[in-house]
């Protein structure tokens, strides 16, 4: 095990242990820090740094920051460069949480949608809904990435004085009224970030065609629109086929948000299908923003 005593004082805060100090290290190992603050850093995480000297392709140094502390290979706060072809990526350097939920978390999908987090892997056809903190907003993320590992933690049931229910290992971050808290930190009087809606559990739609170009003209027909109207039916089609609307199928991902838009308009609004088609709503500027993305 690496301890304080074998790093070498350079300035008053940067430390370092020589290349020579074994002999598999590839370059020395630094850490910028104070020497107070030196004594409290884990004696883990300081053989960490030191065993990061030792990866392919590292170059120059291997460095740690002033937060360093223990983590998965190389310590969390440590820094280093890779040269190509014979350098690696680190999983430790570029970070990653554990935070487990249970299997049957549910991860709600752009539409209104749920998907359990077991079923993580049909994930990668959607967006999922995320909650900008900085610009207290809900925003569509693409997931880019996928891990899985077996695990047997122990597991930490929450239940709010609403009804609601997470269950989760003891490191995962909950949202209180002070910030991100580990669920093992949390008191039973704290008031906690919830979510209430659920969605609909997602369900893989056929590829049948639910409207094509010939049942579409024939709906125009009903309704008196011909070409006889300056090309009012060709320009109709050939805007529909622009946005990949037509032809419209059952798992087409622009049928959500057609549907949510017939909901709220037969709801709260009316169509009018006469000579002039008109469409008329009305609700809260907020909601009709939300109805403005769509």
């Amino acid at each position: 095990m690496i301890s304080k005593k074998d790093f070498q004082k350079i300035s008053p805060w940067l430390w370092e242990i020589a290349k020579s100090f074994r002999v598999d290290m590839k370059v020395p190992a630094r850490i910028y820090i104070s020497e107070k603050i030196l004594q409290a850093v884990e004696d883990a995480a300081l053989t960490q740094l030191v065993n990061t000297t030792t990866l392919p392709g590292i170059v120059k140094y291997a460095i740690g920051m002033p937060d360093i502390h223990s983590g998965y290979g190389p310590p969390i706060g440590g820094v280093g460069a890779m040269k190509l072809p014979e350098g690696v990526i680190s999983p430790g350097f570029v970070g990653y949480d554990e935070n487990c939920t249970v299997p049957n978390s549910k991860i709600l999908l752009e539409n209104g949608a749920h998907l359990l987090i077991k079923e993580i892997d049909h994930l990668k056809n959607h967006k999922v809904k995320t909650l900008n903190f900085k610009r207290n907003t809900f925003e569509n993320a693409t997931p880019f990435n996928f891990f899985k590992k077996y695990n047997n933690p122990t597991i930490y049931r929450i239940v709010t004085n609403s009804g609601e229910e997470i269950q989760a290992t003891p490191n995962h971050p909950i949202q209180t009224k002070e910030g991100m808290k580990k669920v093992e930190e949390l008191q039973g009087n704290e008031l906690v970030l919830i979510y209430p809606f659920k969605g609909v559990a997602y369900k893989e739609l056929s590829k049948k065609i639910l409207l094509d170009e010939n049942k579409l003209r024939k709906a125009l027909v009903k309704i008196e629109r011909t070409n006889e109207q300056g090309h009012a039916v060709s320009q109709i089609l050939n805007r529909l086929k622009s946005q990949n609307l037509l032809p419209l199928y059952y798992n087409s991902s622009a049928l959500s948000p057609i549907l949510k838009l017939m909901g709220y308009i037969l709801g709260d609004g009316s169509i009018s299908l006469g000579k002039t088609a008109q469409i008329h709503f009305y609700g809260y500027p907020e909601d009709l923003k939300e109805i403005q993305k769509d």
